[in-house]
């Protein structure tokens, strides 16, 4: 008999989108007839955990888990990428947890319920100091998951784990798991995984060195494996009277065939963390973990002959403890791989920005400049790629990436010269990577990935920032960029006095996007201008205010850790030609200039041009048209003009460029 509760599988009609809720192992056999009319780029949802409450097990082992079987796609199903969405909120009638407790995505049975326990961690997560969140609270974290695809098959056993020893009454999580699983034929083919080396050991110890557990292991590949990818999760607890683990920056090493090919420092800092504020010490970096953050693997690829024995090693910097020991909470695998099979084959990874994702709330929204990472997954290095980016219903951008990426590796992309503004609330954004090495890429099915982003823009041109410094001014700074990198404004780190109030009026250029960044320096990690823990520190504040009328541009909060960034337009902009174009140069000298300037605008083809300067307030102050012609050098007299900043806009047959030019005497 198959039992199916229509109400909770359902397809949402949307292209290229499968939602699957799995409730019971027995739903394996409708979950393959579903991919058997999946499509390459289809993504299909499997919901393990549906809004289950966690909490600790206090007066037992400290630990509590929960298990649910979930349907994944058949064997027949290939996957492309997989990862799996956490989604955090605080429990109805409960509070949030109050401590940074170690939880788990495990990887239990696969099959059936006569399956073996795989015991495979998919996803360590700290969580958040998080007492203090108030009703409604959410926050989504996600990870990949690719390395283990080939066990997210049929009927799998999911479980959670929630550690700790906090109250157990009133006080939890609600957590969702969602796994995406990407369709398409995979770069590399997953055969198989290993465990290596798993458990919680002592650092420091002389008695029982960790050496002694973290010994070298041979490893035998089969006849079908090409590479093999070292995968440890590794985190530091605890603390010694040096603070090791939890609190002291260490290294570990990896050596395959006894040589050595990396070392990593096992450190993390946290002033920056996207979920801020929060309750406890979230700010100060740690053994390779941040509050309220979910762990990164590190990865490790090693081509190998089928058939071939290796050997693999991990040890830990050479360290004697003194007092109460922390220790190295490691699980780690080796993941067999096939292929990769094709030359020339790039894929979008992430978007950065712009993007509404929890995780990349520091940095977002934007106005310009995307910030994208892309992946090699092709046997060739990737020396060149022109992607293509923008908004929909907006002019789309071109960048040309160069440089030299290696099978196998990441790399994070600025967009660089490309402006733009949603003109809707939720508006799609949309990457595309159209060449790769000057050719198609073998597998498009991956070149393009979308976020949603919404605007932020200021009315006023002339607002002012109010700055009030702690009692530790040395480490406060700010400064204020333009969309062309220009610092328009700043106080440098260690220029401002204690306890005083700054108020520092901008200036701002219609159609521009800025970028306020202010900053907080201390070997902790930043503790912005107020954090409980350091009450010596005293209490500051900073907020962009209108000069004309009262009320508030934006109010920053105190508790942000080492880094706010701000990013706005001025006006209402959206990017409908390319802002800074390749099709023709524009220089203005001398820059800055006390009367007169040059303005020098050539293109290779003939065209209709016309240039404009405007003040910070967007007065009209020169135009001069030149039809028909490549270009030309243009003097503009400026010496009856005030000091100050001007924008020069350069225009042909709809093309637009614009350059800053500053009249100084």
């Amino acid at each position: 008999m198959i039992l199916i509760d229509l109400p909770t599988f359902k397809f949402v009609n949307k292209p290229h989108m499968k939602i699957i809720y799995s409730l019971a192992v027995l739903f394996t056999f409708f979950a393959c007839r579903s991919a058997a009319f999946a499509t390459n780029g289809d993504t299909l949802h499997v919901v393990s955990h549906q809004n289950v409450v966690m909490t600790t097990d206090t007066f037992g082992s400290g630990s509590q888990e929960k298990k649910r079987w979930a349907a994944f796609p058949s064997v027949a199903t290939p996957y492309r990428k997989a990862f799996v969405m956490m989604t955090y909120r605080r429990p109805a009638g409960m509070t949030c947890g109050e401590w940074d407790y170690i939880d788990q995505v495990v990887l239990h049975r696969v099959g059936g319920v006569n399956g073996e326990d795989k015991n495979i961690e998919l996803v360590r997560f700290i969580t958040p100091y998080g007492l203090q969140f108030p009703n409604g609270w959410t926050f989504a974290w996600h990870s990949d998951v690719t390395d283990f695809s080939t066990l997210l098959h049929d009927s799998v056993e999911i479980g959670y784990v929630h550690t700790g020893y906090e109250t157990s009454s009133g006080r939890g999580w609600d957590v969702t798991l969602d796994f995406n699983m990407v369709e398409g034929p995979p770069a590399m083919f997953p055969l198989s995984v290993t465990p290596l080396w798993n458990g919680s050991f002592s650092f420091g110890n002389d008695a029982d060195p960790i050496e002694s557990h973290l010994v070298p292991i041979d490893h035998t590949f089969s006849h079908k494996a090409t590479l093999g990818s070292v995968r440890i999760q590794h985190t530091g607890h605890g603390a010694d009277d040096n603070g090791c683990s939890e609190f002291c920056d260490r290294y570990r090493e990896l050596k395959w065939d006894n040589a050595l090919v990396d070392q990593t420092h096992l450190w993390r800092r946290c002033g920056f963390n996207a979920l801020y504020p929060q309750g406890g010490t979230w700010v100060y970096n740690r053994g390779n973990w941040c509050p309220g953050s979910v762990i990164y693997p590190y990865t490790h690829d090693f081509p190998v002959e089928p058939g071939s024995t290796h050997s693999v090693d991990v040890d830990m910097e050479n360290y004697s403890g003194t007092g109460s020991l922390g220790n190295e909470f490691i699980r780690s695998y080796l993941i067999e791989y096939k292929g990769p099979f094709v030359e020339n084959d790039a894929r979008v990874d992430e978007i950065f920005r712009p993007s509404n994702m929890s995780e990349y709330n520091r940095i977002n929204p934007v106005c310009d400049n995307p910030l994208i990472q892309v992946a090699n997954m092709g046997t060739n290095p990737i020396t060149s790629m022109v992607i293509n980016s923008g908004y929909a219903g907006q002019n789309t951008f071109t960048y040309t990436w160069t440089g030299n990426l290696q099978p196998g590796a990441t790399d994070t992309v600025s967009l660089a010269n490309t402006f733009m503004v949603p003109s809707a609330t939720d508006q799609l954004f949309t990457v595309n990577i159209a060449s790769v090495n000057g050719t198609a890429d073998a597998y498009p099915g991956d070149n393009v990935s979308s976020s949603h982003a919404a605007p932020t823009t200021v009315t006023d041109s002339v607002i002012y920032l109010e700055l009030k410094t702690n009692a530790e001014p040395e480490e406060t700074g700010y400064t204020l960029t333009d969309t062309w990198g220009n610092v328009s404004y700043s106080r440098a780190v260690g220029s401002l006095a204690a306890n005083t109030v700054y108020k520092d009026t901008f200036h701002l250029l219609n159609n521009t996007c800025y970028r306020l960044t202010i900053l907080d320096v201390d070997p902790y990690g930043g503790d912005g201008l107020s954090f409980w823990a350091n009450t010596a520190g005293g209490s500051g504040y900073a907020r962009l205010r209108k000069v004309f009328g009262a009320g508030f541009v934006k109010q920053f909060n105190a508790d942000f850790g080492s880094r706010i960034e701000y990013n706005f337009t001025v006006g209402d902009v959206v990017s409908s030609v390319n802002d800074l174009p390749l099709s023709f140069d524009v220089g203005v000298s001398p820059n800055p200039t006390p009367n007169r300037a040059v303005i020098d605008y050539r293109s290779p083809r003939i065209g209709n041009w016309q240039v404009d300067v405007f003040d910070v307030l967007g007065k009209h102050v020169f135009t001069h048209t030149l039809k028909n012609d490549y270009g030309e050098m243009l003097q503009v007299d400026m010496s009856d003009q005030p000091a100050g900043i001007y924008v020069v806009r350069v225009t042909q047959d709809g093309q637009t460029a614009t350059r800053r030019l500053s009249v100084a005497r």
